[in-house]
């Protein structure tokens, strides 16, 4: 993989084109019901020089906005990798260890997350380099180095796969002078309206074995249950994301 120091800069390649919305923009990082921040160890970016955030969200919702001035972004999609079986993504997201370790049981999973690491590191490295060349010759630099770096990780819909990823990424990516955050942009996306989540695959909903769709009638009071069941379990899963190591 190439390292550029791009605002469009797109490592993992393959990403689609942007879905856009009913007003003829693109969906990006800031669309409604996107989970708040989440720092590592206690970081925080307004005390340190640099900073990390890790993002993870879903094709199916629209990719994250450009960097801004004074930001670089590395892209990934780990759409590729396997998913987990169907009946474990229906009950658990990427913030479960249990749905980590399945994810991380598999080679390819393993493979696609050293080379993220291996290009995140790189880029941080080269921010460092930069800064403290600017620092050095501050005489001649026109435009500030970057001093955000955004790790963006696209799977199907932002549940399972890409918040595992972001999750295992957070704990390797401890670095002196870089506060870290990770976000979850599309967990809570389809349940606002007590939708049910997706598989997070690209499977087919249609009817299977002559088998006939629910009523819409059947499906909302399923909807409802679901959706209880689901937040209940959110949260068992965020106390439970750190208290058992990851796979690394």
């Amino acid at each position: 993989m190439k390292r550029v120091r791009t605002k469009s800069s797109d490592i993992a390649g393959n990403m689609d084109p942007p879905k856009r919305n009913k007003e003829g923009s693109p969906k990006g990082r800031d669309s409604p019901g996107s989970p708040k921040e989440k720092f590592i160890d206690g970081s925080d970016k307004e005390n340190t020089q640099f900073y990390l955030r890790i993002v993870s969200h879903g094709r199916a919702n629209g990719p994250l906005n450009d960097p801004e001035d004074g930001e670089e972004m590395l892209k990934f999609s780990v759409r590729d990798v396997p998913n987990p079986p169907a009946k474990l993504r229906k009950n658990y997201t990427g913030l479960s260890p249990r749905m980590r370790k399945e994810i991380f049981s598999d080679k390819i999973a393993r493979n696609k997350y050293d080379t993220i690491v291996t290009e995140m590191e790189k880029m941080m490295q080269s921010m460092e380099t930069a800064v403290a060349y600017d620092d050095a010759h501050k005489d001649e630099v026109d435009e500030p180095a970057a001093t955000t770096l955004i790790i963006s990780i696209q799977c199907e819909e932002g549940k399972h796969r890409s918040v595992s990823y972001a999750e295992e990424l957070g704990q390797s990516a401890k670095r002196k002078d870089w506060a870290i955050s990770i976000e979850h942009r599309d967990l809570g996306v389809g349940q606002a309206d007590g939708g049910l989540d997706e598989d997070d695959s690209e499977e087919p909903t249609s009817p299977i074995n002559g088998k006939p769709k629910e009523s819409i009638k059947i499906r909302k009071k399923k909807d409802k249950h679901l959706k209880k069941a689901r937040n209940q379990r959110l949260q068992v899963e965020i106390a439970d994301s750190g208290a058992e190591d990851g796979f690394h």
